[in-house]
């Protein structure tokens, strides 16, 4: 490998965690955040970067979702397992966050709005991208993928959206990620 190549692959490392099903708030929540925390700091290189943000991929309040904005679960199960950890968290959906059934669709506005309070947890809509320099990351409601074709339930509208979307972006490194 030449130098110029050399320096276009470096170029191209993104540094990120993935993660899910870990809404408990309980001691094995811990032991992986504190986990984290310890190879993310460890892999930090010379220039300071290490790992740049954590995709956490649903089931992040067992066993119903959330209630509420104001439901304690945020702070139990997410700010403070991962209070040591400062880099952001893209979130997606799990079924566990629609409820025990995975069908109670008022749980999810909240999670969406938890965006506006935490300075770590990001979930814009329930999928939405995320653009990082040369990667687009897609987040996925795979939940509501799995049942849109049940009548009487909403249709998410992720198959009409995703293909503009994947046709309009330029990175040449496209990932998907979902529960």
């Amino acid at each position: 490998m030449d130098e110029e190549e050399e320096e276009e692959t470096e170029e191209q490392v993104v540094r990120f965690v993935a993660l899910g099903d870990g809404g408990e708030g309980n001691s094995a929540q811990f032991a992986v955040a504190s986990a984290m925390k310890t190879v993310c700091d460890a892999k930090t290189d010379a220039a300071g970067e290490g790992c740049e943000f954590a995709l956490y991929l649903g089931d992040n309040f067992y066993n119903e979702g959330v209630e509420s904005i104001d439901d304690p679960q945020f702070e139990t199960k997410f700010e403070a397992p991962y209070a040591e950890i400062t880099f952001p968290f893209y979130v997606v959906l799990g079924n566990h966050d629609y409820g025990e059934l995975s069908i109670d669709f008022f749980r999810v506005p909240h999670q969406v709005a938890y965006t506006s309070r935490s300075s770590k947890w990001n979930m814009p809509n329930e999928f939405y991208t995320k653009s990082h320099e040369h990667a687009l990351f897609i987040g996925l409601d795979t939940n509501a993928i799995m049942i849109e074709d049940v009548p009487l339930i909403p249709d998410s509208d992720q198959d009409t959206w995703i293909g503009p979307i994947m046709d309009a972006s330029s990175q040449p490194w496209r990932i998907a990620y979902g529960h």
